[in-house]
This record gives structure tokens, sequence and C-alpha cells, in this order.
């Protein structure tokens, strides 16, 4: 493996190798989920790094997690930080742009949780502190707007 110079160096299982190899690798989701509800760019690394800020205090806590619960926690965060920052869309640019838009919030999290993400139900109810059923009723409400929205 090359080491990337930008990388901080540590021993084996340090807290500066699990943040990197592990957390850091989920900074791109982060910023697709903040781009889909802004659609900004500026608006979307923000968010990305006050996320990334907030977890560089919970490592501790992240490192008896394994895989996939860091990702569901990952963003969790950034959900918690779009939610409470009311993240808002700029004029759209795109087909995609105008499409996200004409969804609800909680369609378009739901959307991106299950559909772009690969979350499972259990695990997006999870995160959105809600019910599977109440999961699988957004789903489909965001899919049948998405067919309406093309035709």
């Amino acid at each position: 493996m090359v080491q990337n110079p930008f990388v901080p160096q540590g021993k084996k299982g340090s807290q500066a190798e699990f943040f990197v190899e592990t957390v850091v690798a989920e900074a791109d989701v982060v910023f697709r989920l903040a781009y889909a509800f802004s659609l900004n760019q500026e608006q979307a690394w923000k968010v990305t790094q006050d996320v990334f800020d907030e977890l560089l205090k919970e490592i501790p806590q992240m490192m008896a997690k394994n895989t996939d619960q860091i990702r569901s926690y990952i963003l969790a965060k950034a959900w918690d930080r779009i939610s409470t920052e009311k993240v808002g869309p700029d004029q759209p640019k795109t087909n995609l742009d105008k499409l996200m838009m004409h969804l609800t919030d909680q369609c378009r999290i739901v959307l991106l949780f299950v559909d772009a993400f690969g979350l499972t139900i259990d695990e997006t109810a999870e995160i959105l502190h809600c019910d599977g059923v109440s999961i699988e009723k957004k789903l489909a409400e965001a899919r049948l707007k998405m067919i309406d929205y093309g035709k």
C-alpha cells in the first residue's frame, strides 16, 4: 500500500489510522446526501465538514462498531445536521435536481438511504427514528412520484 503523505501515520490500530481508513472513507456518502438536499456544493461541503468535525470527538465510541454500524452512525449524524440546519436547495440545474425537489424531504431521504446508499428498511427506520412500515410507505410514495414525474 502506498503511504499518503497527507494522512497522519501511526502505529497499527491507532485512532488516526482507524479514522482515516474507516470513517473518512464515508465522506463521499455524506457529501452526496448533503448535496441531494441542498443541490449546492458549498452547502454540501459545509455539512460534510461539520459532520466530520463532530465525528472527530467520537472516535473512541465508533471504534467499537463494525463497518456497517459506522456507516449508519455517520449517515444518522449527517441527517441530524441536514434536518436541524434546514439545508435547502438552490435553483435546480438538471432534471435529476428537479426530480429531487419534486419529492418531499421524507421521501427523498428514504429513497436515498434505501435505493442509493443500500441501507435496509430497518437501518433506515433506526436512523430516522420511526418504524419500518413508515419507511416502506415513504419509499413507495417516492417511487410513485418518480414515475409520475417522468410522464
